[in-house]
């Protein structure tokens, strides 16, 4: 869709995709739904089985295994030891992180 679109083949777009990015869409489109789902671990109760619905996954164990393959832990692991991964970091996930709020390198200087 994205591809018939912007009027170029879906190859074409892949390789520009992949160039610019250095993932494929699929994985871009994983490890954005598993930092929602981080977020949504951290800030919320929500079941593991709600989160994986609220961030776009119909099959709440396939979710458990993306999570664990991205994350390194399942969704309940990590909302006991919220670490993200570095590869998983990234600006807007740090925004929506409630540990990256209260980093001393967010706080604004004194005398301001």
């Amino acid at each position: 869709m994205v591809a018939e679109y912007l009027n170029v083949s879906r190859s074409c777009l892949f390789r520009a995709f992949k160039d610019i990015l250095n993932k494929s869409p699929k994985m871009y489109l994983q490890e954005t739904r598993i930092r929602g789902a981080c977020v949504l671990l951290q800030m919320t109760n929500f079941s593991d089985s709600e989160v994986a619905d609220k961030i776009g996954y119909t099959d709440s164990l396939y979710f458990s295994k993306v999570f664990r393959k991205l994350v390194g832990k399942t969704p309940t692991e990590f909302r006991k030891e919220p670490e993200i991964p570095v590869h998983m970091k990234n600006t807007v996930f740090d925004m929506y992180n409630p540990a990256y709020a209260a980093s001393p390198a967010r706080r604004e200087p004194e005398g301001r």
